[in-house]
């Protein structure tokens, strides 16, 4: 049960930083497709967690938005990569 109230708390905070971060690059189409994206998994999870509590169904919807988030980190890591070789160049 500890686990699924922490699993709860860990994703969006990386969601934070990543739109904050996000919003300091300045906020480019696909990223704000994926914040959406994640937030749609979200409400899913917390929707299924919250009525009928079918694990593989929650799981599907937690692996979705984990999968989201890490999209949304690989792009912006390749947009920082790409923003510090254009600025040496």
């Amino acid at each position: 049960m500890s686990n699924a109230f922490d699993n709860q708390f860990q994703l969006p905070v990386l969601f934070y930083v990543a739109c904050g971060l996000s919003m300091g690059f300045g906020t480019i189409w696909i990223e704000t497709v994926l914040a959406w994206a994640f937030v749609l998994t979200r409400i899913a999870h917390a929707f299924v967690h919250a009525t009928r509590n079918h694990v593989p169904t929650r799981f599907f919807f937690f692996t979705a938005g984990f999968a989201v988030m890490g999209i949304f980190w690989l792009e912006l890591l390749a947009r920082l990569f790409f923003i510090a070789v254009w600025n040496r160049v």
